[in-house]
């Protein structure tokens, strides 16, 4: 293993659930372009929009309902393990005012954001187990550090996967490394960036793929804060 290396290696095995959102696909495009083997779950509708690179193995996948879950990393049963994870998948985040957040939208966010990590954690756990100085990245978004206005659904929500971080870092060690990656996505035009713009897409694929790769290899349970300074926790 080349420790010094930033991003996973070619012929890596890596699962992206969420890969065809715009993060996703920046993500899954940088991945090929280090020679890694990549597999892209997303919802079908979404698969069926999407134009993964050509060596990518797509398959379909609902994060929020068990069955789907099993029968989605049922397809994976020849690889046998799983090298890296990178868990994309989540209700985004969308402002409220108070009075206008429902118990069901409220519900639909944890669902898409906690439930959904919850399930796949628990199918892709035994096969990074398995896997070559196994890592697993989840997202969360700078909600979960910074408190905001008319974001109740979501900062919880964020806040809980900084958490689900680090429970699955201590329950996963020594084996596996499990890390979160925290962009700004809220889209606040009145949030001062002190780098001069809001995030991109790319600006959060290096700092995933480097969480993934051997440079990261005494990190674990942490969340990297990918926000131009916007917000320092």
């Amino acid at each position: 293993m080349d420790r010094w290396r930033l991003a996973p290696g070619a012929g890596t095995r890596i699962a992206v659930i969420g890969g065809t959102r715009t993060i996703g696909r920046a993500v899954v495009s940088a991945l090929a372009a280090e020679g890694a083997s990549v597999a892209v779950f997303d919802l079908p509708d979404a698969l069926a929009g999407a134009l993964p690179p050509e060596s990518a193995r797509c398959i379909a996948l609902d994060p929020t309902d068990a069955a789907s879950v099993a029968a989605a990393f049922a397809q994976l049963a020849d690889w046998r393990a799983l090298d890296a994870c990178v868990m994309l998948s989540g209700v985004a985040c969308r402002r409220d005012l108070d009075e206008a957040a429902s118990p069901e939208s409220w519900q639909s966010v944890v669902t898409g954001n906690l439930r959904s990590t919850f399930l796949v954690a628990r199918r892709v756990l035994p096969l990074l187990r398995r896997g070559r100085d196994p890592a697993l990245v989840l997202a969360t978004s700078c909600l979960g550090t910074d408190g905001r206005s008319m974001h109740r659904p979501c900062s919880a929500a964020r806040t809980g996967m900084i958490a689900l971080t680090r429970t699955l870092a201590l329950e996963a060690a020594p084996s596996v490394r499990v890390n979160c990656v925290a962009p700004d996505v809220s889209g606040d035009e009145d949030v001062l960036v002190p780098l001069g713009r809001m995030v991109m897409a790319d600006d959060v694929a290096g700092p995933v793929l480097f969480l993934l790769g051997p440079a990261a290899r005494y990190m674990t349970g942490q969340t990297l804060h990918v926000n131009g300074g916007a917000h320092m926790p």
